[in-house]
């Protein structure tokens, strides 16, 4: 009886770990998604973890996005803010700076899952702090107010 009880027990500690374990790229699926195409929308847009780039529109994107944290309810990170002034043009208008993008506000949307539906972007230039708030529109693109 001794016996079966402790072959129940190994069992049942390796049936709980098997189960128990996640993979790490199912784990990294669960997180939160970017939209990383910011002109696209729910079903054209390329929705990731933990991107590097993040395109907001023509000219307007962050790069080289490296994060301090990332978890189910918000991550944080810095990298290269791309803006363009369009003077002259636009191509010859554009300046990057050093950034950091807060995003939060997970949400769930049936065909991409969780994804971050609010980012603060803030950035230095010409002695002076500005500040951007971004969020996930109806069509599942960024939107802003400018």
């Amino acid at each position: 009886m001794k016996y079966v009880i402790r072959l129940l027990a190994a069992v049942g500690t390796v049936v709980f770990l098997a189960v128990g374990a996640v993979s790490p790229s199912l784990a990294a699926t669960s997180l939160p998604r970017i939209n990383t195409l910011g002109i696209g929308t729910w079903s054209d847009g390329i929705w990731s973890v933990r991107p590097h780039l993040v395109a907001f529109g023509a000219n307007f994107e962050i790069k080289r996005l490296y994060y301090q944290h990332y978890n189910q309810t918000d991550a944080y990170g810095h990298g290269r803010l791309v803006l363009t002034t369009c003077r002259p043009n636009c191509n010859e208008g554009a300046y990057t700076v050093r950034a950091s993008a807060y995003f939060y506000g997970t949400r769930h949307h049936v065909g991409i899952g969780p994804y971050y539906g609010h980012l603060r972007l803030r950035w230095r230039h010409n002695h002076k702090s500005h500040s951007m708030l971004l969020w996930i529109g109806k069509r599942g693109r960024w939107d802003w107010r400018g």
